[in-house]
């Protein structure tokens, strides 16, 4: 599921940029404008490790074998889906504010649905944490 919301994302910059580019807004110079899209792009990219994590490690059954052998690790697990979900959030919410800007709007509005994702599993995940119980 991010994978497709990455590739609609990044298809949605393509779009604003190339969109852009035709309408004349950037001077053939314009390396300070098309920087936030590059970014943006180069971000998308980055971003997939963290999201991949994220859709594999609690429906793996290893992660819950690993989670349940002590209070250890499940403190473990929990961190990492928390760093990993505060990553995916702050990268949203960053690339969100681009609804500020007026020729960019299309790309803070494309960001929206992957906030949706991140919060909706966000809140699944936190559900399957708290539920393992270590032994003992």
């Amino acid at each position: 599921m991010y994978g497709l919301v990455l590739w609609l994302m990044f298809e949605f910059i393509s779009n604003v940029y190339v969109t852009n580019q035709r309408a004349g807004l950037y001077p053939a110079e314009a390396d300070s404008v098309s920087i936030p899209i590059y970014s943006m792009a180069f971000f998308l990219m980055l971003s997939t490790l963290p999201l991949t994590l994220l859709s594999v490690l609690p429906q793996s059954g290893l992660a819950e074998r690993l989670f349940r052998r002590s209070v250890g690790w499940r403190r473990f697990g929990g961190m990492l889906m928390v760093g990993l979900y505060g990553f995916g959030i702050l990268f949203t919410f960053g690339g969100g504010t681009e609804l500020l800007t007026p020729d960019h709007r299309m790309i803070g509005v494309a960001h929206m649905p992957l906030l949706a994702l991140l919060l909706w599993t966000a809140w699944l995940d936190w559900r399957w944490w708290l539920s393992l119980r270590s032994p003992g």
